[in-house]
């Protein structure tokens, strides 16, 4: 029992970390440097908002359109709070230090699956649908060819012509570091 809630801990914080990191990273492509107020509204966000959020970026011309949930339902979202952020840290550190990820498996699957849905959720906003082949190649990506994509995908015509010319990385290991300074884990995850 303990194992599913520190899982379920893990994969929020590792949802939320993801989204937040792709978000900035869009922001700051579209828009140039991000003021305070919009990094402190996605640093205070649920992963619900910022995938809400991400839906917008292609419509918007403006971060405050991105931003503006005045017509949304007030819906309270659980977001991880910076205890689950520190506790997060500290048993990674612990796992990594006798060499079994554990625990840790939940966050970086987590961070894997978020990576998926917001590149879902760009193509479909960019484009309406996605077609079953490229979902395919999605789902047997690696969260560093997905970020490489997600990169990308402001500046992509169609779907076919991005696929085709995408630099996917080949190689098994990859290593990760955490918008947080978590830590970095190289390593293949499975």
């Amino acid at each position: 029992k303990f194992s599913i809630l520190v899982g379920t801990r893990f994969e929020r914080v590792g949802q939320l970390e993801q989204a937040a990191k792709i978000l900035n990273l869009l922001l700051a492509r579209k828009f140039g440097q991000l003021p305070n107020w919009a990094t402190d509204s996605i640093s205070g966000a649920s992963v619900e908002s910022i995938e809400r959020w991400t839906e917008r970026l292609f419509r918007a011309d403006s971060l405050l359109y991105i931003f503006d949930d005045s017509n949304i339902a007030a819906v309270r979202h659980f977001r991880p709070g910076k205890e689950d952020v520190l506790f997060a840290k500290e048993l990674i550190a612990f796992e990594e230090s006798i060499g079994k990820p554990y625990m840790s498996s939940y966050f970086w699957n987590s961070m894997q699956k978020q990576a998926l849905k917001i590149f879902i959720i760009l193509l479909n906003s960019r484009f309406g649908h996605v077609p079953d082949w490229a979902t395919v190649r999605i789902n047997e990506a690696s969260v560093e060819a997905i970020e490489m994509w997600i990169e990308g995908v402001l500046h992509i015509n169609n779907i076919e012509e991005f696929f085709e010319n995408s630099n996917e990385p080949k190689h098994n290991e990859e290593c990760v570091t955490m918008p947080v300074q978590l830590l970095t884990f190289c390593g293949t995850r499975g």
